[in-house]
């Protein structure tokens, strides 16, 4: 699924997932749950934004930047027993759309 972004723009999906996300397993030793956007710290690394965990959450947000602007997610199909941000967000679109109407 490709999606008109600017890398800020994915960041702060990336933050939101995050903050929608919850701890699974052995994540809840590290979940804090006052976290706000401001705490997080992310950036793109080698053309992509890829969360797995963060402080115990199970986010698992995967990017890809494919041109200017153009951003590629994978999984395109999302699970909230894997993606815990799908609880707030349905998909990577609706996500996106969250960021780009605010």
């Amino acid at each position: 699924m490709i999606i008109k972004l600017t890398d800020e723009q994915v960041i702060e999906m990336g933050k939101l997932a995050i903050l929608a996300s919850r701890p699974m397993g052995m994540g809840f030793l590290h979940y804090r749950s006052n976290l706000n956007k401001e705490d997080i710290n992310l950036e793109i690394k080698f053309e992509s934004l890829s969360i797995d965990y963060y402080q115990g959450r199970m986010v698992k947000f995967n990017a890809r930047k494919m041109g200017e602007n153009s951003w590629d997610f994978h999984p395109e199909e999302t699970q909230f027993d894997y993606q815990s941000w799908k609880v707030a967000y349905d998909s990577y679109q609706i996500l996106a759309d969250k960021v780009l109407n605010s």
